[in-house]
């Protein structure tokens, strides 16, 4: 069962990971077209119109299968550590151009809300969004992934990493 994000809609949460599956369907596919496109009498013209096609329907596929195929899983930690500069700089490297959220605490105190989309999984290739706030109980982490017919735990593996490259403890 998911955990409850911290301040994400499920809505958004789900939008977020089947938008970056389908850009990487469209990668995908894109690549594929161009080689097949190209390929004969195509030329370069041929493999720029297979590219275009490729890509359009590798993300409409894309999409479409993690909307049908795949069940939302997530996982949460809690690290007690407070929070100094040096590790919110290295937690925003670790989440890649994090959007903030400015929230507010259950004492009434403004804290920091940051979410960013991480590869993980297999090869690091299944996108895992993480919501991060560090308040004065410390850093709070929900990470939300998309797990098809064969699991690649990508929630786990991206909080043991965002571990290692934010406290670097194993």
């Amino acid at each position: 069962m998911p955990e409850a994000p911290l301040f994400l809609s499920t809505d958004e949460i789900a939008a977020a990971l089947e938008g970056r599956l389908g850009d990487l369907g469209a990668a995908g596919g894109a690549f594929g077209g161009a080689i097949g496109g190209g390929i004969g009498a195509g030329g370069p013209a041929g493999g720029a119109a297979g590219a275009a096609g490729g890509a359009s329907g590798g993300r409409i596929g894309g999409r479409f299968g993690a909307k049908r195929f795949t069940k939302q899983d997530s996982q949460r930690r809690q690290w007690p550590q407070p929070s100094t500069p040096e590790l919110m700089a290295r937690l925003r490297q670790f989440l890649q151009q994090p959007q903030d959220r400015q929230l507010t605490a259950p004492d009434g105190t403004p804290v920091l809300g940051m979410v960013g989309i991480v590869g993980s999984g297999s090869m690091n290739l299944n996108p895992c969004l993480v919501e991060a706030v560090w308040d004065a109980s410390g850093l709070q982490v929900v990470a939300h992934a998309k797990e098809g017919l064969i699991k690649q735990r990508t929630c786990e593996k991206a909080l043991d990493r965002l571990q290692q490259e934010v406290f670097g403890a194993g």
